[in-house]
């Protein structure tokens, strides 16, 4: 599945060469890994689940995945970053990471 391009580093928000060097080393997403039925054991019914939604852009192709979050529970927290945060808040992100291992017993 390609990337949309929505979901890619708007031009100016990075200098050029980070942006494309960043770009460049993208890869499509397999469809299957959004369709294809896992097995897996009832352990994962004890693990955590959460979402980070980044509220920082228009964000409609991840929509539906919020919604899913919400609905079934999940911790969500938001950042109002662009999609890539790792890039755009990186302090903001190992926040929200650390945050949410201390949910874990």
């Amino acid at each position: 599945m390609p990337i949309p391009p929505d979901l890619l580093p708007a031009k100016g928000v990075l200098p050029d060469d980070e942006r494309n060097a960043y770009i460049d080393r993208l890869v499509a997403q397999p469809i299957a890994s959004l369709t294809e039925p896992v097995r897996l054991s009832s352990a994962l019914d004890h693990l955590p689940r959460a979402y980070v939604h980044c509220t920082g852009y228009h964000d409609s192709v991840m929509d539906p995945f919020v919604e899913r979050g919400k609905a079934e529970g999940w911790t969500i927290r938001e950042l109002d970053t662009e999609h890539d945060l790792h890039l755009f808040d990186p302090e903001g992100t190992a926040s929200v990471i650390h945050g949410l291992a201390t949910l874990v017993d």
